[in-house]
């Protein structure tokens, strides 16, 4: 399997479709969090220990250091190829992906009435599979 630093270099890993659905194996809504402290980065866990494959409409992420494989969707994937190179705040990741993809937050509904409040939402949820952390909280 590709590993995912190395296929996230490549921004046109990102393609051009529209965000999926994290496959959300957590219980219950994420933890509050200030999605605009400039304090908090978030970072990959042990990137060099994640492998990613496709496998129709989402990806297999198998996290060597867990031993655990998670399916994840597009939204997930184009996270961690955002943070391939290193930390970064919230308001930097969802520029990236603003930079891939139409994120036309005006039609989420209230759930996305704060379109960084959604993606610190998406965040915790990588954090409890252990794929990412939160640096500076």
């Amino acid at each position: 399997m590709p590993d995912v630093g190395a296929a996230c270099a490549d921004p046109s890993v990102l393609g051009s479709g529209p965000l999926g659905v994290v496959d959300d194996h957590a219980d219950g809504p994420a933890a509050p969090v200030s999605a605009s402290s400039p304090s908090v980065k978030w970072a990959i866990l042990r990137p060099e220990g994640l492998r990613l494959r496709a496998i129709s409409a989402a990806y297999a992420l198998y996290h060597e250091a867990s031993g655990q494989t998670h399916i994840i969707g597009e939204e997930a994937r184009a996270i961690l190829a955002a943070l391939a190179d290193g930390p970064l705040g919230v308001r930097a990741i969802f520029d990236r992906l603003a930079l891939h993809y139409d994120l036309d937050v005006g039609n989420g509904g209230a759930a996305y009435a704060d379109p960084l409040v959604a993606l610190t939402g998406r965040l915790r949820e990588l954090e409890r599979l252990g794929l990412v952390r939160a640096l500076g909280t």
